[in-house]
């Protein structure tokens, strides 16, 4: 079988192979024929059911090629952070780590075509450092698993079908599929509309140890995803580890497969992931929207300063719906599922569906509710990885105002742009990853990528502290001037 659904109960064409299981996963394991969408991964009946719940989850999309990859570049990731200068463990943190544009990791700079001189002879001539320039290129194309998997893996062309780009860019869902056009056959009826695509909004490496502190349920603020409310988008959430929930057949929702059997007995206590399904269209989600000051609540014309951001923003805070609002929680946790995770499965999910992180402190208190307050758990060191991209067509516009994302810290004049419109005039902040590449287009060298990671993002990073320090002391003075 070639795509296993775990529960979704539809009446799908024989064909079409999709059979029952028990996780609420799907398993990919070949491509479909022409009935399928999402480079042959996504039936409709999947797109479907994506749009009701918000979220879909596909296991062995990424090839083990790639995952052993990303695997290695993130564990780099993580030994660089604990044995940096200074890195201490603070409590209440609500991630371990936290690495914004992963995608730009491993680009050589504009001077990497130089060699590298180990010494130079009596008549100034350089000697290659052959051993330097083979580990900073060992170590670029390891780093740059994250931009592979993020803009040429399977991952994107699944986004795009979950937000119908493809219908949209054909004229409709009629036109998809088509026989391949050969010469001397007659001109196709549709048209197609180049200007529709996908582009990654945000990508971040994200790691969770055991503290206990994490964000409630909530939606990504535009710190996290850069673009006004009326964009949509899609959330690839991709597990770097293992995460294993041994209640999950117990409690998914009804048209989900679900059994009576008793879960093993895993003792181990991971960090996880939680999202309440169909709460991006539940009738309610317009006040929990007000009481986490989402994006939705934001002035038009943006915030002035950071005094104005902290007088005028609504709501209680993007993590504090618990007890801001504990009739919303309530709804959110009714409606709750956590995935029986594997290092590898992706989780699609809609840019406006609730999410929380499942702490260590709240699975261990679970298992001992299941198992008994006398069961005697050892906390592990074990961090729990996963990276995240935030995929939005290119038409989403960046909001203006106060604010701390770096094109526009850059450039100002990027504010209230398009993402088109920023890669057009200022270079690849936003890379566009659908439509596929061209055949004798090089993936590693995107026109502009080079001076892009190495002179206008420092630039921009250095703009981005300063604006969180003047965020900082805002909230001190309690949003006064």
């Amino acid at each position: 079988d070639d795509i296993q659904p775990s529960g979704h109960n539809h009446n799908e064409p024989k064909q079409n192979k999709l059979v029952r299981e028990k996780t609420g996963i799907y398993k990919f394991t070949g491509l479909h024929g022409n009935k399928y969408r999402g480079g042959g991964v996504l039936s409709d009946a999947m797109v479907e059911q994506y749009e009701e719940d918000g979220v879909i989850v596909i296991r062995n999309l990424i090839s083990s090629h790639l995952l052993d990859k990303l695997d290695e570049a993130s564990a780099t990731l993580v030994k660089e952070h604990q044995e940096g200068a200074g890195v201490k463990k603070m409590k209440r943190q609500q991630f371990h780590m936290v690495k914004n544009h992963a995608i730009f990791l491993g680009v050589p700079s504009p001077s990497a075509d130089k060699q590298s001189c180990s010494s130079s002879n009596e008549h100034e001539v350089c000697i290659p450092d052959a051993e330097n320039d083979d580990a900073t290129s060992s170590n670029d194309e390891t780093m740059s698993a994250f931009r592979h998997v993020a803009m040429y893996s399977k991952i994107p062309r699944v986004a795009a079908s979950l937000l119908r780009l493809d219908e949209l860019r054909v004229g409709g869902a009629e036109h998809l599929n088509l026989p391949r056009q050969l010469p001397g056959d007659p001109e196709p009826s549709h048209t197609i509309d180049d200007n529709i695509n996908l582009r990654i909004c945000r990508d971040i490496f994200l790691t969770k140890d055991d503290d206990e502190y994490a964000c409630g349920w909530h939606v990504d603020d535009t710190g996290f995803w850069p673009s006004i409310a009326s964009d949509p988008g899609v959330n690839a959430w991709i597990a770097l580890d293992d995460m294993p929930y041994q209640w999950s057949r117990k409690n998914l929702p009804k048209h989900l497969a679900a059994d009576n059997e008793r879960p093993p007995r895993n003792h181990t206590a991971v960090a996880t992931f939680a999202l309440s399904l169909g709460s991006h269209r539940a009738p309610w989600r317009q006040e929990a929207y007000a009481v986490t000051g989402s994006t939705h609540t934001l002035p038009p014309e943006g915030f002035l300063s950071a005094a104005d951001m902290i007088r005028r923003r609504s709501g209680k805070g993007t993590c504090n719906i618990k007890t801001s609002a504990p009739h919303l929680y309530e709804k959110l946790e009714e409606n709750k599922i956590v995935y029986d995770i594997k290092k590898g499965d992706v989780i699609f999910h809609d840019r406006w569906l609730f999410h929380r992180t499942v702490t260590v402190a709240e699975y261990e208190n679970q298992l001992k509710s299941e198992l008994g307050e006398s069961l005697k758990l050892e906390r592990s060191d074990k961090i729990f990885r996963r990276y995240s991209i935030r995929y939005s067509p290119g038409s989403a516009r960046v909001p203006p105002g106060y604010g701390v994302e770096p094109s526009v810290l850059y450039n100002a004049a990027n504010a209230n742009l398009t993402l088109n419109e920023i890669v057009e005039s200022d270079g690849p902040w936003y890379p566009k990853v659908w439509p596929l590449l061209k055949k004798n287009e090089d993936p590693d060298n995107i026109e502009g990528l080079a001076e892009l990671v190495h002179e206008k993002m420092p630039q921009a990073e250095i703009a981005r502290d300063e604006r969180k320090k003047e965020i900082r002391m805002a909230l001190r003075k309690g949003g006064g001037p």
